[in-house]
């Protein structure tokens, strides 16, 4: 009963499609693990960590889940969200295009059991439709909301001539949501069952103790049988105290418990670092044989690690004040299996922020060390032939420079911007984690928490994009190795920079493919490149930052 079962919930199916319409005109986005499906499985965000409707991952950060601008427009989704009582993280909508297969595989720990639950409601489905999920098909339909245990293996295969599309909520458990599931049928008792550890050591201890008194020829198969249980429960215990170096592990993930700072690892294995952002990178490895067990050490192996590898240093840091080309000239770089190319990596964004996620507990000495050991694990040589690293970084890790620059003193920092308009009206488009207030903290932009909630999002970001530009002043001014770069100078003259400032000089090869990959759209490899600005008048509360980027096309004059 507790794999998969309908909830109680009213839904209206017209309202949902009525929704859905909206959605339809925005960009999906191609499911990141593509080992698990074949053929069109799309998804876009109504709820993300970075309140992006392209950001389709379930958990990547520490970040809170917040509505995209998409979400906001739909107010039949927001109503039937308002109606489940409980912390919601990520919201999709998914879409399962006619012939294709999401194949069998398992979403380790996604089950009500462990204090998380997705649930699916269709809003356009068929009856040829095969939805798996531990050995049985689930037969949902039209506007009906379904729970079902995805640690099970699942899979979903779509035989009708029509594409599928559920709306996909994951939650967290709360009380009300066990009286919910409860009124749903859910078994308790079964679920406390499913919880109980089959075998611990204990009583395999005592189990071949007797066994060992029987003293027969199935007595002893039964002892080595048991021997074998054992050494797995050991293998299990250890594996969070052990990073396999062979497997090419990077940390993921920085959090606190009872013991201190601790490390989750992620086996990274042959993966060339190419996508857009590398929280794609690390769904993608995500989906690797070897990361499904989890690992977690102490700080100490971070710099174990790190003292052990051959790692390239750092050839430039690009600092970019967002929608200004970075994006496209990390995915250029990227083309060169000479460069490992570093795009937004969200564990050396924890780490700079470290003292403010715990405020007081961490000097400048240790955290200038974490930063460091982490870079130098992610430069880590796969092959000799790389020879360049490039690492872009977050938007708003201009304003932590000085600690980027303690850490690297000598190695070139790129400063990339655009027009101060261009940048603001693309984030009214689609704005990301900088641009909603709150998501960051305010202190990072030298801006007030209490002043936040009179603040509207236009004003904010044209705050925020202040801050980028007065930093950028501040950079050019006493640094020899900080070089600014305009987004209108245009591509290639963006990659002349950089080779001028790092020597790094494409070959032939590597030229012809820099040039295809520029016809694309930076985010996605199959989308050319399209590009519409529309004139429009200065508001008042945009003039400083207009200013500001003016001043920086001048210094830039002067270099």
């Amino acid at each position: 009963m507790n794999d998969s079962f309908p909830l109680p919930i009213e839904i209206d199916a017209q309202k949902l499609a009525a929704d859905l319409t909206t959605c339809l005109e925005a960009q999906w986005k191609e499911h990141f693990n593509t080992r698990d499906y074949s053929g069109s499985w799309t998804a876009i965000a109504l709820r993300s960590q970075s309140g992006n409707a392209q950001d389709i991952y379930a958990n990547n950060s520490e970040l809170p889940f917040v509505n995209t601008p998409l979400l906001e427009e739909c107010n039949y989704f927001k109503f039937i969200l308002d109606q489940i009582h409980c912390e919601k993280e990520t919201v999709r909508l998914l879409r399962l295009q006619p012939g294709s297969v999401i194949k069998e595989h398992r979403d380790q720990g996604l089950g009500y059991r462990f204090g998380e639950f997705r649930l699916h409601i269709p809003i356009i489905t068929d009856a040829a439709v095969e939805f798996i999920v531990g050995g049985k098909n689930i037969p949902m339909k039209k506007g009906e909301c379904w729970y079902a245990d995805f640690d099970l293996p699942h899979s979903v295969k779509n035989d009708s001539e029509r594409e599928r599309i559920h709306l996909v909520i994951d939650g967290k458990r709360n009380e009300w949501t066990d009286e919910w599931f409860r009124s749903a049928g859910y078994d308790f008792a079964e679920e406390k069952e499913q919880l109980q550890p089959k075998y611990t050591e204990e009583m395999i201890n005592n189990m071949i103790e007797g066994l060992e008194k029987i003293n027969t020829e199935t007595s002893r198969n039964m002892i080595a049988e048991l021997l074998e249980r054992k050494k797995k429960i050991a293998e299990r215990k250890t594996v969070e105290q052990v990073v396999d170096p062979s497997k090419r592990p990077v940390p993921s993930k920085v959090f606190m418990d009872k013991s201190g700072l601790r490390f989750r690892w992620t086996y990274t294995g042959t993966k060339r670092f190419t996508e857009p952002f590398f929280s794609d990178t690390l769904a993608v490895c995500k989906g690797l044989p070897e990361n499904r067990q989890r690992v977690e050490t102490p700080v100490e192996e971070l710099f174990r690690h790190a003292e052990a590898i051959d790692a390239i240093e750092p050839s430039a840091f690009i600092f970019h004040v967002s929608r200004c080309g970075s994006t496209l000239l990390s995915q250029m770089l990227s083309e060169s299996e000479r460069c490992i190319v570093l795009s937004e990596v969200p564990l050396l964004d924890d780490l700079l922020r470290l003292d403010l996620s715990y405020p007081g507990m961490f000097d400048e000495k240790l955290t200038d060390r974490l930063f460091k050991a982490a870079v130098r694990l992610y430069a880590r040589r796969s092959e000799k032939r790389e020879t360049h690293l490039f690492i872009k970084c977050d938007s708003w890790h201009t304003l932590f420079y000085g600690r980027i620059r303690r850490c690297f003193p000598a190695v070139p920092v790129i400063l990339l911007y655009r027009s101060a308009m261009e940048v603001a009206r693309s984030q009214d488009k689609m704005r990301g984690m900088h641009a909603v207030p709150g998501v960051l903290p305010a202190s990072i932009f030298r801006l007030e928490e209490k002043d936040l909630p009179e603040m509207s999002q236009e004003l904010y970001f044209a705050k925020v994009l202040e801050s980028y530009f007065s930093a950028y002043e501040m950079i050019l001014e006493k640094d020899r190795r900080a070089f600014p770069l305009s987004y209108h100078e245009g591509a290639e003259a963006m990659l002349q920079v950089i080779m001028k400032h790092t020597g790094f000089v494409p070959d032939e090869k590597e030229m012809a493919a820099i040039r295809e990959r520029t016809r694309y759209h930076s985010k996605d490899r199959s989308a050319v490149f399209e590009e519409r600005q529309e004139e429009k008048p200065v508001p008042e509360y945009m003039r400083k930052a207009c200013e500001a980027f003016q001043r920086m096309e001048h210094q830039r004059t002067l270099k």
